[in-house]
C-alpha cells in the first residue's frame, strides 16, 4: 500500500471495507511508514464525529492549520495555502459524509503535490480515486490437523496478542488452539470482533467464549474507552453502518439475512419481495450495500453470487425480528429453495447433471436452512418434498449421514394442526430417499422398512411410478443379500410397470439391475446383453452417472470373461466420468474395480493405491458395504503379493463387517475371493490362518481401517 501512495499517478487512495476490519489502524500504520516521504508532513482528520457534510472543509482546514480569511471562502483559502505543499492527509471515517467528498476533489485539483489516504465503508466517488479493499484477517483452516498451522493464521495471532494483553499468562496450547481458531472463524476474521472477544478471556476461557458466540452481538462489548463509542461494541459499529443506509437498502439488508452461504440475484429478487409479493429494486439496492461494504460480490461462474459476513447477517436477522418479518421471509426463502430442489431433481439424471450438482453444492447451506425452517415451523410436507428431491445429490456428493438424519427427523414429525402422519406422495418419496441413503450406508434392516412403507403408500395412492421405484429398490436389497429369485421377481415387476408408463429412466434402471442378478449368478452373456441395453437408454437420456455405472458393470463381465485389458479400459472410462461429476461413492466403487483388475494384471502398486484411495472415501462417507469391498480388495492384493497374515486379517475384518450389516459376498465373487485367499492359507498353515482370520473378524472397525491404510515397509515376493 505504501508503494501505491508513492506512485505519482495515485493522488487519492481509499481503504474500503466493512466496519471492524481495521481500516483506521492500517491507514495510520501506512502513514507512519511514510513520514519521511512527505516534506510538508502528514495530517490526520477524524471525520467520525461530524454529522453535516458541509463541515468537512472546516475539519480539514483546522487539522492543516488553515485559518479563515475575511471575504474569502475557506476552501479557496485552503487551496491557496496548500498549493505548493507536499503533504499527505489521512481522512478517516468518510462513509457518512460522502456529499462532502467534493472538497477532496477540489483540493487535489488545485494542489498538485497534495495526496489523500481515506478510510470509508463506501468509496468516495471522486474522479481519479483508487480503491484498496481491506478484507478481514486471514482465517485458520479448521480442517488442518496441525495446530501450528492454525496458530500462524493472522486472525489467531491477533486474538493471542490481545488476549495476552488482558491476561498475561494466556498462551496457545494443544487444548485451546483449535477452540481459538473456531472463535476467529465464527467472527469472520474481523479485527474489531476478535479484539472484543479476546478482551473477554479475563472472565471467559476460550471454550466458554466460543459457546456464547451463538449471539456474538451481545457478547462482543467492552472495547477500549479511547476509541469512538461505535467501535466499543460490535453492535454499535453495525448500528452505525445501518443508520447510513436508505429505507430500501435497510429493508433489503434485513431480508437478505435469511440466506445462508450466499445468494444469487435471482434468489434475492424472489425472496426479498415485500409482504404483498412486490419486489424491491434489488439490483440497485444490492449495489449500494456492496458499496457500503455490507455485502460482498463473489467472483463465481456462471452467475454473480453475493455474501454477507456472518456478523452482518446476525445483525440483519435481529432487525428482521424487530420488524416482525422473520417468519414471512423464511417462508419465502424455503419456497424458493423447494422450487430449486424440485427443478434440479430430474436434471441430476440428465446431461447437465454436473452443473446441477455444483449448483446444489453452492446452495447447500440455503437448502439446509429451508429444511430446518420446515421442521421448526411444522411445514413438514415442504421439508419432505425438499429432502425427497435432494437424495441423489446427497448420495453423489457424500452427504449421506446428514441427508438421512434430516429426512428421518421430518418423517417422524406430524404437520402442524394434524394428529397423524400424512399419506402423501411427498412422504412416499422421502421414505424412498431415506431408504436409499440407509442402503448406501449398509443399514439393510432400516432400508427394507423404509422401502416397504414407501411401497405401501404408493399402492394406496395408485402411484405406479412410485410403486416401480420401490420395487426396484427392494430388489437391490434382495440381490445384495443373496436372494436372487426374489430380486429377479421384484425387478421384473418394476420393469413391466416402467414399460407400461414408458418411463425410460426406470426401464434402464431395471434392466441394469436384472443384469446384476445374472452376473452374480455367473450368466455373463445375459448380463452383458442387459447392461448394453441399459447403457443405450442412458446414452439417449444423457445420464452421465448412469452411463458410468453401466460402463463399470460391463467392465465386470469383461473381466470375468478374462479380458483384463478391456475391463481396465472400461473401468478407467467410468472412473473419469465419476471424477468429473464429483460422485464420491461412484469414484470409490470404480477404484475398487480398477484395483481388482490391476491386481490380476500384476500391477500391485496400482492395485494397492486404488483400494486405499477408495477406502479413504467410503470411510469418510460411512458406506459400510463399500468399506467391506475395499478391505477385501486389499486382502486379495496382500495374498497375491505374499503378505499372508495381513491378507487374512483384512479379509476377516471384511467378513465381520459383512456379517454385521447382513450383506454377504455374491456367490460368483465369493468363489474368486476364496481362491485368492487360499494362497495365504497355504503359506501360514491352517492353525495360524484361522487365528489371523479370527483376529481380523473381531477387530474394531477403526483398527482394521488403520491397519489397512498403514504404510508397509517390508517387500515380499508374490506367489506364482
Amino acid at each position: 500500500m505504501t508503494n501505491r501512495l508513492l506512485d505519482p499517478a495515485v493522488r487519492l487512495l481509499t481503504l474500503v471495507g466493512p466496519g471492524g476490519t481495521g481500516k483506521t489502524r492500517l491507514a495510520l500504520e501506512a502513514a507512519g511508514c511514510l513520514a519521511a516521504e512527505f516534506t510538508s508532513g502528514i495530517f490526520v482528520v477524524d471525520l467520525a464525529p461530524l454529522t453535516d457534510p458541509g463541515l468537512v472543509t472546516s475539519a480539514i482546514a483546522r487539522v492543516l492549520g488553515v485559518r479563515e480569511v475575511v471575504g474569502q471562502a475557506l476552501l479557496e483559502t485552503a487551496q491557496n495555502r496548500l498549493r505548493d505543499e507536499h503533504l499527505l492527509l489521512v481522512a478517516d471515517n468518510f462513509e457518512h459524509l460522502l456529499d462532502g467528498a467534493s472538497v477532496i476533489a477540489s483540493l487535489l485539483l488545485a494542489c498538485p503535490r497534495f495526496k489523500v489516504l481515506a478510510t470509508s465503508r463506501t468509496p468516495l466517488g471522486v474522479y481519479g480515486e483508487h480503491q484498496l479493499h481491506v478484507p478481514p484477517l486471514g482465517l485458520p483452516d479448521l480442517r488442518a490437523s496441525d495446530p501450528n498451522s492454525q496458530a500462524r493464521a493472522e486472525a489467531v495471532r491477533l486474538f493471542v496478542d490481545r488476549a495476552s494483553a488482558r491476561l498475561s499468562n494466556f498462551r496457545l496450547d494443544s487444548a485451546n488452539t483449535r477452540i481459538v481458531a473456531e472463535i476467529c472463524v465464527r467472527l469472520d476474521g474481523l479485527p474489531l470482533a476478535i479484539e472484543l472477544a479476546a478482551a473477554r478471556v479475563q472472565v471467559l476461557p476460550p471454550r466458554a467464549l466460543l459457546a456464547r458466540l451463538t449471539d456474538p452481538l451481545s457478547v462482543l462489548t467492552g472495547g477500549a474507552q479511547t476509541v469512538p463509542t461505535r467501535h466499543q461494541t460490535l453492535r454499535a459499529t453495525l448500528d452505525w453502518s445501518y443508520s447510513l443506509l436508505g429505507p430500501a437498502e435497510q429493508a433489503l439488508l434485513r431480508r437478505l439475512a435469511v440466506f445462508a452461504g450466499g445468494w444469487t440475484l435471482e434468489a434475492a429478487d424472489v425472496v426479498c419481495a415485500d409482504d404483498q409479493g412486490s419486489p424491491l429494486n434489488v439490483l440497485d439496492s444490492l449495489e449500494k450495500l456492496a458499496r457500503a461494504s455490507l455485502v460482498r460480490v463473489m467472483e463465481t461462474e456462471p452467475e454473480a453470487r453475493f455474501q454477507m459476513l456472518e456478523t452482518v447477517r446476525e445483525y440483519g436477522r435481529e432487525q428482521l425480528v424487530a420488524h416482525g418479518a422473520l417468519d414471512a421471509a423464511r417462508h419465502r426463502h424455503a419456497t424458493f429453495f423447494l422450487a430449486l430442489a424440485e427443478r434440479a431433481e430430474p436434471e441430476l439424471m440428465g446431461p447437465d447433471q454436473l452443473a446441477w450438482l455444483d449448483h446444489l453444492e453452492r446452495e447447500h447451506d440455503n437448502l439446509r436452512a429451508a429444511m430446518r425452517w420446515s421442521v421448526e415451523s411444522g411445514e413438514v410436507e415442504m421439508g419432505l418434498r425438499i429432502g425427497g428431491a435432494l437424495w441423489h445429490f446427497w448420495q453423489m456428493h457424500g452427504h449421506l449421514t446428514e441427508g438421512r438424519l434430516c429426512l428421518m427427523e421430518l418423517l417422524e414429525l406430524t404437520p402442524t394442526g394434524t394428529s397423524s402422519m400424512p399419506r402423501t406422495s411427498a412422504r412416499t418419496n422421502a421414505l424412498h430417499a431415506a431408504g436409499s441413503l440407509a442402503w448406501q450406508q449398509g443399514d439393510y434392516a432400516s432400508a427394507r422398512s423404509l422401502y416397504a412403507e414407501s411401497l405401501g403408500i404408493a399402492r394406496e395412492l395408485e402411484d405406479r411410478r412410485g410403486i416401480a421405484h420401490a420395487l426396484n429398490s427392494l430388489g437391490i436389497l434382495a440381490s445384495d443379500q443373496g436372494d436372487f429369485p426374489a430380486a429377479r421377481s421384484l425387478y421384473a415387476e418394476s420393469l413391466r410397470i416402467a414399460r407400461e408408463l414408458e418411463d425410460r429412466r426406470e426401464i434402464a434402471l431395471s434392466l441394469n439391475n436384472l443384469g446384476v442378478v445374472a452376473q452374480r449368478q455367473g450368466d455373463y452373456a445375459v448380463a452383458r446383453s442387459l447392461y448394453e441395453e441399459s447403457l443405450a437408454i442412458k446414452r439417449e437420456l444423457g445420464d452421465r452417472r448412469g452411463i458410468a455405472m453401466s460402463l463399470g458393470n460391463l467392465g465386470i463381465v469383461t473381466q470375468r470373461d478374462g479380458d483384463y485389458a478391456g475391463a481396465r479400459s472400461l473401468y478407467e472410462e467410468s472412473l473419469a466420468i465419476q471424477r468429473e461429476m464429483g460422485d464420491r461413492r461412484g469414484i470409490a466403487h470404480q477404484l475398487d474395480s480398477l484395483g481388482e483388475v490391476a491386481c490380476l494384471q500384476g500391477d500391485y502398486a496400482l492395485a494397492n493405491s486404488c483400494h486405499k484411495e477408495g477406502l479413504a472415501i467410503v470411510r469418510e462417507l460411512g458406506v459400510r458395504r463399500g468399506i467391506a469391498y475395499a478391505l477385501e480388495g486389499l486382502a486379495r492384493v496382500a495374498a497375491t503379493e505374499g503378505r499372508a497374515e495381513r491378507a487374512l486379517r483384512l479379509a476377516g475384518a471384511a467378513a465381520g463387517l459383512r456379517q454385521a450389516i447382513g450383506a454377504p459376498l455374491p456367490p460368483e465373487e465369493q468363489e474368486q475371493h476364496q481362491r485368492t485367499l487360499q494362497k495365504a492359507v497355504w503359506a501360514l498353515g491352517e492353525q495360524a490362518s484361522k487365528a489371523a482370520w479370527g483376529e481380523g473378524q473381531t477387530m474394531p472397525l477403526d483398527q482394521a481401517l488403520d491397519e489397512a491404510t498403514a504404510v508397509e515397509l517390508t517387500v515380499c515376493q508374490p506367489w506364482s
